[in-house]
Parts: C-alpha cells; sequence; structure tokens
C-alpha cells in the first residue's frame, strides 16, 4: 500500500506540475460528482455573463438560488438523464462533445474547445484532479473511494486507478480486474436494481467515467 501512495502522491504533482491541473480537496466534491465551486465560477465567467444575467432576472435576482439550481440541473443532464436500460452507456465525455447546456431557457457554456492560435481560450478551463474521491450516491448510504478523480470545470469525467509494479501488478492485469470488480460490487454495493431505471445514477461513477489504470 505505501507504494501505491507513493504512486499517487507522485500522479498528483505529474497532474499539477505538468498538465497545469489543480488539486482539489476530497470533500469539494458533491454527491452528484461535481466540484460546484467550479462549476460555478465557470458560470459567472465572461462566457457565460448573458446567459447569467437573463436567467439571473428570472430568479428575482437571487444568486444563491439560481446557483444551486443550475448545479442540480447539470447534475440531472450529465449523469441521469441518460441513465435508459437500452441506451449504450453514453459516458461524460461524449456528453461534453456538445460544450453547452441549456437552463432555463438560455444556453450556458461548459467548457471552452480548443480553437485557433488568434482566438483559443482553451487555457481558461479548469482542470482539477481529486485524490480518494469518496463516491456516495446517497446521504445515509455506503460509499466507495476511487485513487484519482478528473474534472473540468467542476464536472467529472474521469477516474484512475493505480497499480505498482513492485507488489507484481499491472495496470493491463490488476488495474482491469480492479475496475471490472469496482463496478460488480457497486452494483450490489448500492442496491442497484436494473428494473429500477430510478436507481441506475448511482452507478454514474463507474458507468460514466473515462477509465484510466496506470
Amino acid at each position: 500500500m505505501a507504494k501505491e501512495s507513493e504512486l499517487q502522491r507522485m500522479m498528483l504533482v505529474f497532474f499539477e506540475d505538468e498538465l497545469g491541473y489543480k488539486i482539489r480537496q476530497p470533500h469539494l466534491v458533491s454527491r452528484e460528482l461535481l466540484i460546484r465551486d467550479d462549476v460555478i465560477s465557470f458560470m459567472r465567467s465572461s462566457a457565460n455573463k448573458k446567459a447569467y444575467d437573463k436567467t439571473l432576472r428570472q430568479f428575482s435576482g437571487d444568486i444563491a438560488r439560481m446557483e444551486v439550481a443550475f448545479c442540480d440541473a447539470l447534475a440531472v443532464y450529465l449523469f441521469q438523464d441518460n441513465f435508459k436500460r437500452d441506451d449504450n452507456k453514453i459516458n461524460v465525455a461524449i456528453r461534453l462533445k456538445e460544450p453547452s447546456f441549456k437552463f432555463e431557457g438560455e444556453e450556458f457554456l461548459l467548457w471552452h474547445r480548443s480553437g485557433s492560435l488568434i482566438n483559443d481560450r482553451f487555457q481558461e478551463n479548469t482542470f482539477a484532479v481529486v485524490e480518494e474521491v469518496i463516491y456516495k450516491p446517497e446521504e445515509n448510504g455506503p460509499s466507495r473511494r476511487v485513487d484519482l478523480a478528473m474534472f473540468i470545470n467542476g464536472i467529472f469525467f474521469s477516474y484512475a486507478e493505480l497499480k505498482h509494479l513492485s507488489q507484481n501488478q499491472s495496470a493491463k492485469v490488476e488495474g482491469r480486474k480492479k475496475v471490472i470488480a469496482n463496478y460488480a460490487e457497486a452494483v450490489d454495493y448500492f442496491s442497484v436494481k436494473k428494473s429500477e431505471e430510478d436507481d441506475l445514477h448511482k452507478l454514474a461513477m463507474f458507468e460514466r467515467a473515462i477509465h484510466v489504470i496506470s
């Protein structure tokens, strides 16, 4: 475990120093798999000013109520709306191919695409990595923990399972097995019944992520 912990810390340094990610604390991740502070920060950015101001008028100037409602609606859009038994398990990365989200009739940009050299706002996105994220979809329910989780502007899109060669473990074998085992355990752990579509969002951490093993 010490070797895996050491590898985990090294990966955090890599994400921060080489990739420009921000390191966020686990308690900032909501049950809906959002870093709400980052979501709201991008919502308030200049890219969304017009939509923000128009929507705020619909909430009679109540900023807190509007921003909570926005995050709640975004979580449903990302992790619940597309949970249907006949779905092809659309993950968040595919969902985010469309970079905007409609809230109260207004289009909000969720992230900046990489554009031309003259007008490239991609660097204005906030990428974040969180160590030892506790996934707890229900307040009084059980929880699971993942090694590293990645976010863009507060939106969860990937998690990493780390394995260290010194423990005779590899990403190809043990890493893959762990991801599969986590998913299988989650179905039982969160008491999800495939016949009850309302429960399927509890598997969002596993079914909507880009899985990385290293």
